[in-house]
């Protein structure tokens, strides 16, 4: 079984891979194109991918008082594309076949130190640390 962690976004997604065998985690971005028609996944393999889906929150308001209504506006705007990524790859990775498991995601961001404490990874990429925390049930205790 090899896993899979997407945090889809309209630019780049992080992709996280973890093989249970070999207890490696790997991370990379990749164009929402690219994991739509399924590129970099391991094919004729039991594969389970999981998918960040923030559309599944109950309410999603981004109205902050602070930054005003046009700027809480676009950023309402811009969580609004990410999430019709996500419902697009979800459902382009079904279509061609695959396992895929859609996840709430998690009420506070894990930041790059904390990730490397978890993880021994030096990694900034707050994309790549998302899709690594999909994953992170798997490989907390390898």
């Amino acid at each position: 079984m090899i896993y899979y962690g997407i945090d889809p976004d309209l630019d780049k997604c992080g992709l996280a891979t973890y093989n249970p065998l070999t207890k490696k985690l790997d991370l990379a971005l990749f164009s929402p194109e690219e994991i739509a028609l399924g590129k970099p996944f391991e094919k004729n393999l039991d594969v389970t991918i999981i998918v960040e889906a923030g559309w599944l929150n109950d309410g999603v308001y981004h109205i902050n008082h602070k930054m005003g209504y046009k700027a809480s506006a676009e950023v309402g705007r811009k969580v609004g594309l990410n999430h019709g990524v996500g419902i697009m790859v979800a459902r382009c990775l079904r279509d061609l076949g695959y396992k895929v498991q859609l996840v709430r995601p998690r009420n506070k961001k894990i930041g790059s130190k904390y990730f490397k404490t978890l993880s021994g990874k030096d990694e900034k990429n707050q994309e790549k640390i998302d899709a690594a925390m999909l994953l992170y049930g798997y490989w907390k205790n390898d």
